[in-house]
């Protein structure tokens, strides 16, 4: 890995994943180490984290780096430099938790890498331990060695000398690669080896002396062995334990003329041929480290300059204990022996030589004893041991089963005198290999059959580099065929010779020999322009041209042009001039098609860009309203108001209240619509009653906006199959949208009729009308036409969306049309028409039961909501009750038995599905109606609220009738039981 700063010149560089450590005596000693290494990592580009001592706080700390750092304010600025206190990174809540601090370092590095810094430098402190946190303290730098082993991280842990005894330095240097401490005045690295290099240092010097004693004694017998040795006729020669010859009888000055005795120093490569040196030298090293006999033969120069033929043998002369002190050595001249071997052997290698360089061995088969014959060579190719006897039936055993019968029929034809040369395959050392065999019939001199004399050799190789390129060819043209991307070859002459399919797709081709031919050909069928498509390129400018005049063509983006079919793409070229095995030099072009990527980029922008003017409009529509409520909140309680200005004031909190919870609803909607989790009733409906209703609820609004609201109805019923409230939703949101976009004296009108096998509902309006652009993505969430900062016109730009997914939920479809902008605008809405009569047309049924008065019990942790629902409840002839959480609800339920209990879900200490649990479960509580009045209006959230028991399900905020309603018995039914 990369080699890093330590910012210390005894340590130097090391790499990534080096855990250090440091013993300092003193502020002093730390700041010395600490301040270089941080100083260090930080121009490094890494992000550097110390972890203070408790001698440093870490404003010291601060100003000492900054002396030692000029650009330190910088450096934080880019967040690369962090310093913590111990206290807060490794006694957090007062104790140490390795597992916490090990995470925290990790966690340190991602962020680091996040950041794009080059890895993670960090220091930490030990200086806080006490002697019960030291064991966890340990374990913890132990992992940590572990952890940045592999990882971009270098870590310093600084220890205090005045709380580590020897035990704990030993268990720091166990934790860490280097130790730096600081002696006599220098620092010093420390290794956790040196104790057990020092150790074998000491043992080696001990058997030295050893050595040195057992050979003084075995100097006593010296002339015993020399008087032996001038008896002897050959060269006797004495050495040392260590090898170093030490005494040369007579006859060796004799041969070599060398004057005696043989001096310290002197070594056989002043005789020996240099050849035969390093051969002699292993044997010897060999010899001397088995304590074994050495052998060896060598060519040792006489007095005449010629060299001649030794066989050397050294015998080990051992002590008691088995130890070397002297080796006994003879030196026999066998030079005439020697030559004959070497020219037997040279013949033998010649052939053997001949045979291995072309894998071809020789063999004879003796046909009348059915003896086969093989040399070495053959031995080896068939994977047969060397020396092993066989026949021919052992060497059919050996051939391939597949190539046996032809091997055999062959064979027999070439001893009738046909030619035998054959390949076939053979099975040796458990692998398929190919041979090729030929033989000669040889006879005896009256013309009797003796056998036949052959070659096998081995063309394994040979096969397997024809399957090989073959199979290579097949893959090349399969993979190219098929590749992904496009794939264009053409000649350093220009002349393209191959497209693929994908590249002829690309470029409009759809035969395979369409494009084949001279580049300057090819602009007549496409033609290639800037990316932005404002400058077509010329020939010159094309990649191929571009790649043989040597430049680098690598992720060209071109705009790809058919004018004779009348389509464009924009494509990335890449490519290079290769050169092939024979020489040949080819352009080799790839091809990748960019236009959906680019679309997709486009399309992101653009939702991108939805998304933010969605979130603007979200705003504006939410602190809109919330700006109404307050200044008509401050009006009320303002004492000099009057009732009327009251009035309007509450009007006013009311008006925006329902806006509001339209805006929530609507977001709701859109969400679950979007997540398939809505659900539709499947009524019979009359289209017309639902129009009409729906038209007389946005009369007030129209003519407030003096607008003319019209409604065109047949006579007949216009039957329809689907859910009231979502079909009601639909049209309503297309009547609100025509009244917001026409301007004062425009008209508004509302048709509805049966066309083929759809029920047609058409809202036409003479309003601002729509762009041509503008209806493109009409119905997509969030799109509006273009408003003004004052936003006088309202709305998020999702009930369209909302409204033609509950269309086509109907089975239906909801198009939109304008001529133009200021031309007005027609929705149409399209269900599918139902058969049958009109007996059980679905309607709405008024509530006819009166209202009662009943004892309330309300829990409810927020106060404000607890206190406004309770007097709301009383001003409504209601006895209340109120508590603030779940436990004390069901005691107070328990106690009181109320007829209703309004129970918020999101309860401090049970939620309200407890708290229904609880009381169905109570025999004295189980018939109270449970009402939830929850901000979790999900319908998940209301069917989980029934079977926990509920009756009614009710989404806050609840206006005063509709929380009537539900006390009065309406709204949802209860929950089974």
């Amino acid at each position: 890995m990369d080699q890093r700063s330590t910012g210390n010149g005894v340590i130097g560089d090391v790499p990534w994943g080096t855990h250090l450590c440091l013993f300092y005596a003193n502020e002093e000693e730390l700041a010395e180490v600490a301040l270089p290494f941080v100083k260090a990592g930080l121009e490094h580009d890494e992000l550097c984290v110390w972890v203070t001592p408790t001698s440093l706080g870490t404003r010291a700390a601060w100003e000492r780096l900054a002396a030692a750092v000029p650009e330190l304010d910088a450096q934080r600025a880019r967040g690369r430099i962090e310093i913590v206190p111990h206290t807060l990174w490794y006694l957090h809540g007062g104790t140490l938790d390795p597992a916490r601090v090990l995470a925290g370092w990790l966690d340190k590095l991602k962020a680091a890498l996040a950041r794009g810094c080059a890895g993670l430098r960090l220091m930490g402190n030990a200086s806080w331990l006490e002697t019960s946190d030291w064991a966890r303290f340990s374990e913890l730098e132990a992992a940590l060695d572990v952890e940045i082993a592999s990882r971009r991280m270098l870590a310093l842990c600084a220890y205090g000398k005045d709380r580590c005894g020897v035990g704990e330095v030993a268990d720091v240097i166990a934790n860490h690669g280097l130790a730096l401490i600081k002696r006599r005045g220098a620092w010093e690295r420390l290794e956790s080896r040196q104790c057990a290099d020092a150790r074998v240092t000491r043992e080696r010097q001990e058997l030295d002396r050893c050595v040195e004693e057992r050979t003084a004694e075995l100097r006593e017998r010296e002339e015993h062995f020399r008087a032996l040795a001038e008896a002897l006729p050959q060269i006797v020669w004495t050495a040392g334990s260590d090898g170093g010859v030490e005494w040369f009888n007579q006859r060796w000055y004799q041969y070599t003329g060398q004057p005696a005795p043989v001096g310290a120093g002197w070594s056989w490569a002043e005789v020996a041929h240099p050849d035969d040196m390093p051969r002699t030298l292993r044997s010897w090293a060999e010899a001397r480290r088995r304590g074994s006999l050495f052998q060896n033969e060598i060519r040792v120069r006489g007095r005449d300059g010629e060299y001649r033929w030794f066989l050397v043998r050294a015998w080990p002369l051992k002590d008691g204990q088995g130890n070397i002190v002297r080796w006994f050595g003879t030196n026999t001249d066998f030079h005439e022996m020697k030559e004959v071997e070497a020219d037997l052997r040279r013949t033998r290698e010649d052939l053997d030589r001949a045979q291995e360089v072309g894998q071809i061995g020789w063999w004879r088969l003796d046909t009348q004893r059915n003896v086969l014959s093989w040399s070495d060579e053959s031995y080896r190719i068939f994977g047969v041991p060397r020396g092993s006897p066989q026949s021919y039936d052992s060497f059919l055993g050996i051939v391939h089963p597949d190539d046996r019968d032809y091997v055999d029929t062959r064979w027999k034809a070439g001893l009738r005198g046909e030619p035998y040369d054959i390949e076939h395959r053979i099975v040796a050392d458990g692998r398929v290999k190919w041979v090729r065999e030929k033989a000669y019939l040889e006879l005896s001199p009256d013309g009797t059959l003796l056998g036949g004399f052959g070659i096998s050799q081995d063309i394994t190789d040979r096969r397997q580099a024809e399957d090989a390129l073959r199979r290579s060819e097949e893959r090349w043209n399969a993979a190219i065929e098929n590749f992904g991307e496009g794939a264009i070859i053409a000649t350093e002459a220009e002349q393209v010779i191959y497209w693929n399919p994908a590249a002829r797709a690309m470029h409009g081709y759809t035969a395979p020999d369409e494009g084949i031919g001279p580049l300057a050909e090819t602009p007549n069928t496409f033609e290639l322009w800037t990316p932005d498509g404002s400058h077509q390129l010329t020939l010159d400018e094309w990649p191929m041209r571009r790649i043989k005049r040597g430049e680098t063509v690598r992720q060209l983006e071109l705009r790809l042009r058919r004018p004779d079919q009348g389509w464009e793409r924009i494509v990335s070229y890449s490519g290079a001039m290769v050169e092939t095995a024979s020489g040949e030099r080819l352009i080799f072009l790839s091809v990748y098609d960019l236009t959906e990527r680019r679309r997709a980029e486009a399309d992101l922008r653009e939702a991108n860009e939805a998304k933010d003017l969605f979130f603007n409009t979200l705003s504006h529509e939410l602190r809109t309203p919330l700006a109404a409520m307050q200044n008509a909140l401050d009006v009320v309680k303002k004492p000099e108001a009057d009732e009327a200005q009251r009035a309007k004031m509450l009007a006013i909190l009311e008006r925006n209240i329902r806006h509001q919870t339209r805006l929530i609803d609507d977001l709701l909607d859109l969400s679950r619509i979007m997540r398939g989790k809505v659900e539709i009733a499947r009524d019979p409906l009359d289209l017309r009653e639902i129009a009409s209703s729906l038209v007389d609820a946005a009369e007030p609004a129209a003519r407030k906006s003096r607008l003319a609201l019209s409604l065109e109805l047949p006579e007949r019923p216009i039957r329809v199959t689907g859910d009231v409230v979502r079909l009601g939703q639909v049209i309503s949101n297309l009547l609100t949208n025509a009244i917001k976009y026409t301007e004062e004296g425009g008209s508004i009108t509302v048709a509805v009729r049966a066309a083929a096998a759809d029920a047609v509902l058409v809202v036409r309006d003479t309003g601002i009308g729509m762009s041509a652009e503008l209806l493109a993505h009409l119905f997509e969430p969030f799109r509006q036409g273009e408003v003004s900062l004052a936003r006088s016109t309202g709305g998020l730009g999702v009930g369209l969306a909302i409204a033609r997914s509950l269309a086509e939920l109907h089975g239906g479809r909801l198009e939109a049309a304008s001529a133009g902008v200021g031309l007005g605008s027609e929705f149409t809405l399209r269900l599918p028409l139902r058969d049958g009569d009109d007996a059980h047309l679905a309607v709405p049924s008024a509530q006819e039961e009166g209202s009662r008065a009943q004892r309330v019990l309300v829990i409810e942790d927020n106060p404000d909501l607890r206190e406004s629902l309770a007097l709301l409840l009383q001003l409504m002839g209601h006895t209340v009750i109120c508590r603030e959480n779940g436990s004390r609800g069901v005691e107070c339920a328990r106690a009181e038995k109320p007829d209703v209990v309004l129970v918020d879900i999101g309860l401090p200490d049970m939620d309200g599905y407890e708290v229904a649990r609880r009381l169905r479960a109570d025999a004295s509580t189980q018939e109270i109606r449970l009402i939830a009045l929850t901000g979790y209006a999900t319908p998940e959230h209301r069917d989980r609220a029934l079977l926990a028991g509920f009756d009614h399900h009710l989404a806050k905020p609840v206006g005063a009738d509709a929380l009537q309603q539900v006390l009065d018995g309406g709204a949802q039914g209860p929950a089974p039981r």
